[in-house]
């Protein structure tokens, strides 16, 4: 909220309504979802095409979700090219102190 103009240190009202109103839209859009992948497949699994249907006529939020679909799709690439070098390098830095590290890094590869 700070960036937004707010103060460091908001009310803590201030703070619960505002999550109140993020979990109230997120539940509402992940319902949509749902009823979309009922609807179009059949199934309650929700899927990246659900969430960009419900959110078609939103041009702000559909263009923010389709450009971090593309970030995460990038990201997902680059560590599939570069992970394992990636690893050995925090290996090497740390001097063998990133063992949980990359064990998460290595199970997120997969």
């Amino acid at each position: 909220m700070y960036g937004f103009g707010d103060v460091a240190a908001p009310l803590p009202e201030s703070v619960e309504f505002m999550e109140q109103l993020v979990v109230d839209y997120t539940t509402l859009i992940l319902q949509k979802c749902t009823d979309t992948a009922l609807l179009h497949r059949n199934t309650s699994r929700v899927l990246e095409s659900d969430l960009l249907f419900v959110i078609r006529k939103d041009q702000p939020r559909l263009n923010r979700a389709l450009q971090l679909l593309e970030a995460f799709d990038e990201q997902k690439r680059t560590q599939k090219e570069h992970g394992d070098s990636m690893l050995n390098k925090l290996h090497l830095q740390e001097g063998g102190q990133m063992e949980e590290e990359k064990s998460r890094l290595k199970r997120s590869l997969k």
